[in-house]
């Protein structure tokens, strides 16, 4: 409907304009964190409670929270059960709404049309014509953006995995909760994962700049952390489930439900305690494979290239140069970023 439409993607615009604008970054880095990575988890961890718990369990289970917690007090968390049960599937439409604006609207936008970049080059422009008449074009980085060197859309356009992961971690979390509700749900969210996968691929290879740099780790620190929260979303949805079989007075199967949470949360634990030393660790037998698969897949698509003044006559993977470019931009020395700064 309209109506739902119009939430969800007021919804959506106020996330995107509070929560993934920068504050919580800021905040992460006030918190005193020593590396860029670890600001970035302390970043997602924020990101995913303020989603998951402030805006997808806070609205479904009741408008007032207050007067939630009321009626748990006086007749206990039995209470807190029933208003679950009954709560979110309410909800449904709304957030199938959520998931439909994503997927048609946010992903074609931001992603593959990259709106908010383009805004900003015109702005950078605008900015740039002010500039040349007011003031003499000097040296410096202030020169090179006043002779055309775009800057304004260099600040949006960064790799922030704490961003991508935050996003990935919303739509999933909705899918688990009520893809038991409403299975169309499922769908909805697999088109979403399908559409972001192949976006935000090519947007890493070729749009967004790699954040390189002592402060970095990698990319793949997080995804433990990611799947750490999406387990607290599948064992929340299960305890929707049996909250609703239990409205219906159907013992067993909630019984079962609540068996099939125990068995989760053991799953997941025995699973990070094994996977999580190997994911702290990559070995150069496995670094050597992925860098053969990346020269054999520049090859077979022609992207192996010389440098740009063909000076060291070596042939590297497009990708591969890009990021080693990024990477000894990276690690310059203090005086040569202060420059650009």
């Amino acid at each position: 409907t309209l109506e739902g439409w119009v939430a969800s993607l007021t919804l959506s615009t106020m996330q995107m304009l509070t929560l993934y604008s920068g504050v919580l970054t800021l905040l992460s880095r006030a918190m005193g964190w020593p590396s860029h990575t670890m600001i970035g988890i302390s970043t997602l961890n924020k990101m995913w409670t303020f989603n998951f718990v402030l805006v997808l369990l806070a609205s479904c289970i009741a408008a007032s929270l207050y007067d939630t917690l009321e009626h748990v007090l006086r007749s206990g968390w039995c209470e807190l059960v029933g208003i679950i049960g009954r709560a979110v599937p309410r909800n449904t439409d709304f957030w199938l709404n959520y998931l439909v604006t994503e997927t048609l609207l946010f992903i074609p936008l931001l992603d593959l049309l990259q709106v908010l970049p383009l805004l900003l080059l015109a702005v950078d422009a605008i900015l740039r014509r002010l500039y040349r008449c007011c003031c003499a074009v000097g040296d410096g980085a202030v020169g090179r953006w006043a002779r055309g060197e775009p800057f304004l859309p260099t600040l949006v356009q960064k790799l922030m995995f704490e961003y991508l992961y935050s996003r990935a971690a919303m739509v999933v979390s909705v899918g688990v909760m009520f893809s038991s509700i409403a299975p169309i749900v499922a769908v909805v969210v697999a088109c979403w994962l399908r559409f972001a996968s192949a976006a935000w691929a090519h947007n890493t290879r070729w749009v967004l700049r790699t954040p390189q740099g002592a402060g970095f780790d990698a990319g793949g620190v997080y995804w433990p952390h990611a799947v750490q929260k999406q387990v607290y979303a599948l064992l929340v949805s299960q305890l929707v489930l049996a909250a609703v079989l239990a409205l219906n007075l159907n013992l067993f199967p909630m019984l079962g439900v609540l068996a099939l949470m125990t068995v989760t949360y053991v799953r997941a634990k025995s699973l990070a305690a094994y996977f999580g030393p190997l994911a702290a660790d990559l070995p150069l037998s496995a670094c050597m494979e992925l860098d053969a698969e990346l020269w054999r897949d520049a090859e077979r698509r022609g992207e192996l290239e010389a440098d740009a003044d063909g000076r060291d006559g070596v042939l590297l993977p497009r990708a591969l140069r890009r990021l080693l470019e990024e990477a000894a931009a990276g690690f310059a020395p203090a005086e040569g970023r202060g420059e650009h700064e």
